[in-house]
């Protein structure tokens, strides 16, 4: 079976080292571990720099923003040359190339929509789809029009990643030697602003408690003001650090934390290191332990910021994070169920099957409609 994933990669729209480009270059390589042709292809107008390391693996398809015809043809010669039997579309943009091109050389489709809130406007036909989370999948089935959808629900995984010694030692060196790390890695922007309000909110909560706890923020900036507003505001709580040195490969800094505030993909690698795991908490001033109690309903919405949990009891969640920095025991107890977690949800391996099963039962059908191709 020959694969291509399919993703773009748009400078208007994001910087390239989004969540969902390592979730298909993840999925990529597990699929090859299991002996299937799988290919990474990326159509835009930038490089990922999450692919920066994997270049030699990555056919990049560069549209400079005028002529369409042109690039059409070179899209359609990259298909022509692999003849893929399915085509995996991680994003709209690139599903919409994927439609026509499937229309001349008559391959499978299959699309995901990974994770993220519910969509509100126009999201595109596809007969064949795998969603990241529950609060997607319960969506997409309540909709009359992708009634006749097969659509399937993969939670996101992880495959495992090294870890990167020497850059962890860069910064350890310019932390406090006896505070315990709390990490977040994240893009730095409105949308995860709130996270690294509460990462900030819990690291002066606990040092008001005469616990020794630093905060780490790593990510890519794309708010520079709000950058500046967070120092200014968490200048004794949280050393940030925003420059490509430390984000690339972000992942392979988690062994830097003692916890690690987590949202979607960044919570799911912290578990596949056994970390104490936090997340966000919509209307919340401070992030929440990840327990056995409120796993599935955290899980549903993919540890986002769209995170809620019925009868959330603030201050039992400050006694519960105050008992977590203060007791070695519940540090213990934390990192166990975070490993756990990690086996039985987020490996990617006991996953590929999965995918496998649904790229051979994919349909060729292409479009659902002019109307609903012309709107992709």
């Amino acid at each position: 079976m020959r694969v291509v994933f399919l993703i773009s990669a748009i400078s208007s729209d994001n910087t390239g080292m989004g969540g969902h480009y390592y979730s298909a270059r993840a999925i990529v390589s597990a699929l090859i571990a299991k002996g299937v042709d799988a290919r990474l292809v990326v159509l835009g107008d930038m490089y990922p720099k999450a692919y920066d390391d994997i270049r030699d693996q990555v056919d990049f398809i560069q549209f400079s923003g005028f002529g369409y015809l042109s690039y059409f043809r070179r899209v359609a010669s990259l298909f022509k040359t692999i003849n893929p039997d399915v085509v995996h579309s991680i994003d709209n943009k690139s599903f919409f190339i994927a439609r026509i091109m499937s229309l001349v050389y008559g391959f499978k489709l299959v699309l995901t929509k990974p994770g993220g809130p519910n969509p509100t406007t126009f999201f595109p036909y596809c007969k064949d789809m795998v969603l990241f989370s529950a609060e997607n999948m319960e969506y997409f089935r309540s909709k009359n029009k992708f009634r006749t959808s097969r659509i399937v629900h993969i939670p996101n995984r992880v495959e495992a990643f090294q870890t990167d010694w020497v850059r962890i030692d860069e910064i350890k060196r310019a932390l406090p030697a006896d505070s315990k790390v709390l990490l977040r890695i994240g893009r730095i922007g409105e949308a995860y602003a709130d996270v690294i309000r509460q990462t900030g909110n819990l690291v002066r909560y606990l040092r008001a408690r005469d616990l020794a706890v630093v905060g780490v923020v790593v990510g890519v900036v794309q708010d520079a003001e709000l950058l500046k507003e967070l120092k200014d505001e968490y200048s004794q709580e949280l050393a940030f650090y925003s420059d490509d040195r430390y984000t690339k490969n972000a992942a392979e800094l988690i062994e830097l934390a003692d916890a690690v505030v987590g949202t979607g993909r960044s919570l799911m690698e912290a578990a596949c290191k056994s970390r104490a795991l936090l997340t966000t908490l919509a209307g919340s001033q401070y992030p929440v332990i990840v327990d056995e109690g409120n796993f599935q309903a955290l899980l549903a919405t993919n540890f986002s910021p769209r995170n809620a949990l019925v009868g959330f009891d603030d201050v039992g969640n400050l006694n519960k994070l105050t008992t977590l920095f203060s007791q070695n025991m519940a540090f213990i107890a934390a990192e166990k169920f975070s490993g756990q977690a990690a086996e039985e949800y987020f490996d990617l391996s006991s996953a590929v099957g999965r995918y496998i099963s649904v790229y051979e039962g994919a349909s060729v059908q292409s479009v659902f409609g002019l109307f609903d191709v012309l709107l992709n």
